[in-house]
């Protein structure tokens, strides 16, 4: 343990830089304090986890002893999320917007017939516009054949 006198010239120092820090600069002088206190908060987390918090208990004679109680479960799982959250950082979200611009281009190559190559370059370029008016006209005729046959 480092002497009262250094513990001051901390103190001082953090309260110096405090005034318009940064907060790397705080951080710093956070890990700077604890290593000369031996003071490690994951570690001491992970202990009271373990072993539980200490409790101060009078018998019936008036003297006073210590006792290590066990964490509750909810007090367990709120230490474990803030450690995960040094472990394990969030994700965080990302939006993408944005159009694509792209040519498709479609290469035909023949071995035998020359006409399904031709029959291919005419389906590509078809328009198909009417394709869902020959739908409904068949839909009609399927149903009144349908309706004439019942």
């Amino acid at each position: 343990m480092a002497d009262k006198l250094e513990l001051q010239k901390i103190r001082q120092n953090l309260m110096q830089i405090r005034r318009g820090a940064t907060p790397a600069e705080m951080s710093e002088r956070m890990r700077e304090l604890c290593n000369i206190n031996g003071y490690d908060p994951v570690y001491e987390l992970m202990e009271l986890i373990r072993s539980g918090s200490k409790i101060s208990i009078k018998d019936a004679n008036g003297v006073e002893y210590t006792e290590m109680m066990p964490l509750g479960a909810k007090d367990q799982v709120a230490i474990h999320k803030e450690m995960l959250k040094y472990i394990y950082p969030s994700l965080k979200a990302v939006d993408i917007s944005g159009t694509i611009d792209a040519n498709i281009n479609v290469t035909i190559q023949t071995f035998g017939n020359p006409e399904i190559a031709e029959n291919m370059k005419k389906a590509i370029d078809a328009d198909f516009s009417d394709v869902g008016e020959k739908i409904s006209e068949n839909l009609k005729k399927i149903a009144s054949k349908e309706a004439v046959d019942a």
